[in-house]
């Protein structure tokens, strides 16, 4: 489990043991086989965190009436299907442009 700033623990009872790891993916990366720091907190005394942060998001096309009427907008040339998916990595931005500082013109 992972709890507060990105700890790493085990639940045992109403104990969160932590474990000597700087991830959730590291854990299952090394095998489980993971050694406790020594230190144990209530469980209610945490707060609980996504296990692992993904590496890559899996979206759909969820505002489909919006696509569809920017793509009439533009005259796009391939139809847009409501089933649309795709893959996005965590890392990349939100796709806003933003104007740069040293942008000349």
């Amino acid at each position: 489990m992972t709890f507060d700033a990105g700890r790493v623990g085990r639940l045992e009872d109403d104990l969160v043991i932590e474990l000597d790891c700087g991830s959730t993916r590291e854990f299952f990366e090394r095998g489980s086989a993971v050694p406790e720091t020594g230190e144990r907190l209530p469980l209610d005394g945490v707060r609980l965190r996504a296990p692992i942060v993904p590496k890559k998001f899996f979206h759909t096309a969820g505002n489909f009436a919006v696509h569809h009427e920017e793509l009439q907008k533009v005259n796009w040339s391939h139809p847009v299907h409501k089933g649309i998916v795709f893959f996005r990595t965590s890392t990349r931005s939100s796709g806003r442009r933003t104007t740069s500082s040293t942008r000349k013109g």
